[in-house]
């Protein structure tokens, strides 16, 4: 999913903003995360939870 977001965002364009590139970092590094937020300014991450975090979520539920 996150991949997707990233293709659209440096096609057309997401929240009036368009991304130059986007590059995979290892998410299991904290040193990899750190040096990526140094030198680019932040990441864009995603996590994976259990259908049943998913339901609740949609829910509204905490």
């Amino acid at each position: 999913m996150e991949s997707q977001v990233l293709k659209k965002w440096m096609s057309s364009g997401l929240w009036g903003n368009k991304i130059a590139w986007c590059a995979p970092v290892n998410v299991h590094s904290l040193d990899s995360l750190r040096q990526a937020i140094a030198y680019f300014g932040g990441v864009y991450v995603g996590i994976q939870v259990p259908t049943n975090a998913m339901e609740q979520f949609q829910a509204g539920q905490a």
